[in-house]
């Protein structure tokens, strides 16, 4: 589907959407709630529907990259952006007291994690670490054994295996996001992630300030119609 099959397909749906929206909120009190967490939101009928019913529900809409900018306009176009925000996926691998790996991806399907997993863990790996979210399993191999954690029952370590390390990182990117660059875009975002990973990567290394200017020496050029468009 091309981006304006994709746009025109939500602006068809999405009043039916919010009228869904109207019909759960008459059935379901939501007034006691404080967050609302949509995965697979679309263009985020509920959350705009609950936020235009109690001002005080912050929710989170989760999609697809290519539908986040969709579901951004009609929040914007609903003048509930203090409210409700719209997110892609965004996974990530560390080595411990080693180098990050984030990328965005299009969904938290085991196929999906299975590839990034293949990609960000070294054959050298004795064990990878994860919480206990379904699609994670056989990740490991022969070689390679795989623990998780269940978060849902309040177990954050048992022993050495844990996921604390990646947990930071979550923790380092969402205030370089609120305090550095206030808003980011679903399109550029790979690109935020790859500066976090820069300045994680180099946390050790003395010269980084001469470091990243070389490589953005050695960087091409982002014409401004191609950062806009």
């Amino acid at each position: 589907m091309s981006p304006a099959e994709l746009e025109s397909f939500y602006r068809g749906i999405h009043p039916k959407a919010v009228e869904a929206g109207h019909d759960l909120l008459a059935k379901h009190d939501f007034s006691s709630r404080r967050t609302l967490l949509d995965v697979g939101g679309g263009a985020g009928g509920l959350a705009i529907t609950v936020a235009q019913r109690w001002s005080h529900i912050h929710s989170t809409v989760v999609e697809l990259p290519r539908v986040v900018p969709i579901t951004q306009h009609y929040i914007e176009e609903s003048g509930v952006e203090h409210l409700v925000q719209a997110m892609a996926v965004v996974v990530g691998a560390v080595q411990r007291e080693g180098k990050i790996i984030l990328q965005v991806v299009p969904d938290r399907s085991r196929k999906t994690l299975h590839a990034f997993a293949d990609k960000a863990v070294s054959d050298e790996a004795e064990a990878i670490h994860t919480d206990d979210w379904r699609p994670y399993r056989g990740v490991g191999d022969e070689d390679t054994l795989h623990e998780t954690v269940n978060h849902s029952i309040g177990e954050y370590a048992r022993g050495n295996v844990n996921t604390n390390s990646v947990e930071n990182i979550w923790s380092l990117l969402k205030p370089s996001i609120i305090g550095s660059f206030h808003k980011v875009s679903i399109k550029h975002l790979d690109a935020y992630l790859d500066e976090l990973e820069w300045r994680f990567n180099n946390r050790d290394n003395p010269l980084l300030f001469r470091d990243t200017l070389i490589q953005l020496l050695w960087s091409e050029n982002l014409p401004y119609q191609q950062l806009v468009q």
